[in-house]
């Protein structure tokens, strides 16, 4: 079975408070976009993962692999036991705050339910556990994320726009960037003014990410003075930023701009509004 998997997009991050299991109740605004892992899932009589591509890790695995405990967690929830062969090309950069890992989890989630192994029916909250992100990368469809990523709200859709992507030569690890965030007051809510003011809105993460690290708040300030620039933020915790765009011709002079001043960094230009692609 093969199946891709996009990259998300926060077009907002509002932290609202912390919770009492460590977690942070927030509100995001998340989007889809044409940058896809690609999975290959197969059953076997033993569990493999091999992970290929231009961000598969140099050592072959990833430590307290996602993969490895979805797997654990739905070979207890069945009632049939299973094994899975799994190739993985990693074309989304991990460490980026685009979804990567939880991507392919949620991938291999989708596979279990075509394979009549598991029940459409997911528990959202136990996932969240093992990855706040998971949730709605299983439908990978705009929406609006509460909760610490389980509560869900797929009833509207973004803007199209042409998103310029670009990822300093480092990664952002979320447990440690939530970590060093300090939440001034607890924040109201309301998902109807978050939706309709998303250009204006921050991704709450941000000012703590520029703090340690310098390379963040410089790429940010560049991506927000390049020319019919719209909004330029961070995604998610981690370092990967964008710049949102219009129209193709825009975004594609300024990512020849980009590679000039950052040669080192990582960019490509992708588009959200993506439900007829997978």
């Amino acid at each position: 079975m093969k199946i891709i998997t996009p990259a998300k997009i926060n077009l907002y991050l509002k932290i609202i408070n912390k919770r009492e299991d460590g977690y942070h109740n927030i509100c995001s605004g998340v989007t889809f976009v044409d940058l896809y892992n690609e999975l290959e899932i197969n059953l076997s009589n033993k569990n493999s993962i091999k992970y290929l591509g231009p961000f598969a890790p140099v050592k072959g695995f990833f430590d307290n692999d996602i993969i490895t405990k979805i797997i654990e967690y739905f070979n207890q929830q069945s009632s049939v036991n299973f094994c899975l062969d799994i190739k993985i090309k990693k074309n989304i950069p991990y460490g980026s705050g685009l979804g990567s890992s939880s991507a392919d989890a949620a991938a291999i989630i989708r596979s279990l339910i075509d394979l009549n192994i598991i029940k459409s029916k997911i528990n959202y909250n136990d996932i969240s556990f093992i990855g706040a992100d998971i949730p709605m990368c299983i439908k990978s469809r705009d929406c609006i994320i509460n909760g610490k990523g389980e509560k869900i709200i797929f009833n509207n859709d973004f803007a199209e726009y042409y998103f310029l992507l670009v990822k300093p030569n480092f990664s952002l690890s979320t447990k440690n960037i939530y970590s060093k965030f300090f939440l001034k007051k607890n924040n109201s809510i309301s998902n109807e003014i978050y939706n309709n003011n998303y250009k204006k809105l921050e991704n709450d993460l941000e000012e703590t990410a520029k703090k340690y690290y310098p390379e963040i708040k410089k790429l940010i300030n560049y991506l927000l003075n390049l020319n019919d620039v719209l909004f330029a933020k961070m995604t998610g915790s981690g370092s990967c930023c964008y710049a949102t765009f219009n129209n193709l011709f825009s975004a594609e002079k300024a990512m020849k701009e980009i590679r000039l001043s950052y040669p080192d960094y990582w960019s490509v230009i992708v588009k959200n509004n993506i439900k007829k692609i997978i």
